[in-house]
């Protein structure tokens, strides 16, 4: 079965004034490995568009952006980014995916693919939608959510559902910045997602909370080897190996 497979993260970055973000490249990586980059703010400054060479693939208002890109080994795979319009907390990390990834960056994340989450505070779920898988999908291979927090007692971690594995977490230790930022990874063949609500475990807090799940599309297995003979219908017509 096709799939797209998480291998590592790398050095996060963040910061309290939304200065210029660096995150690390995750090790290993090689020419042909999907690379994606969350991004996230504490809210009301503005996102920054994609970086040379990367394609947006989730998005929610001036909150979150998720970017993807085919690493090709040069500098392209590690960019810098920046929240613009004031100071606030931001953060950023780059993390490396291999196995089934598609040639083309703008194949990842199919028609439907993308579901998000976009809310104020004053709870301590995040109320993921549900989501149904596209057609071809194997994975639900990319979540990720964000709750901010009002004080520096309330910077409890964010759980979520028990088909997860957590990949990244990042749990703010000040006063005035995110609570928690992560991402997840399903575990298992790929299914509709149930709309479960993530949890936030300390604090009601007044400020806002967003979420997205992506589901990436693996590059078509099974291609006939090289040399192979391809058969054919009586009229001519492939019909597959």
């Amino acid at each position: 079965m096709a799939s797209i497979d998480f291998q590592a993260n790398g050095a996060a970055d963040s910061n309290a004034d939304a200065s210029v973000l660096s995150p690390g490249a995750p090790a290993g990586v090689v020419s042909g490995n999907l690379l994606v980059l969350p991004t996230w703010c504490r809210g009301g400054l503005t996102a920054p568009a994609a970086p040379t060479g990367w394609l947006q693939i989730g998005n929610v208002a001036n909150k979150m952006r998720v970017f993807g890109r085919i690493a090709d080994g040069s500098g392209d795979d590690t960019p810098t980014l920046q929240w613009t319009g004031g100071s606030n907390d931001t953060a950023a990390v780059i993390q490396r995916f291999d196995g089934d990834v598609p040639a083309d960056i703008n194949d990842l994340v199919p028609a439907g693919g993308e579901t998000v989450f976009d809310g104020t505070g004053g709870v301590q779920s995040l109320p993921m939608p549900a989501a149904t898988a596209p057609t071809g999908t194997d994975f639900l291979v990319w979540g990720g959510a964000k709750k901010n927090k009002t004080s520096a007692t309330n910077g409890a971690d964010i759980t979520v559902t028990p088909e997860f594995t957590e990949r990244f977490q990042l749990v703010g230790t000040g006063t005035e910045n995110m609570a928690a930022i992560g991402d997840w990874q399903q575990v298992g063949s790929g299914a509709n997602y149930d709309g479960d609500d993530w949890t936030h475990d300390v604090g009601n807090d007044a400020l806002a909370s967003a979420g997205i799940i992506l589901y990436f599309l693996p590059e078509e297995s099974g291609a006939p080897a090289p040399g192979a003979t391809t058969p054919l219908s009586a009229a001519g017509i492939v019909i597959g190996p």
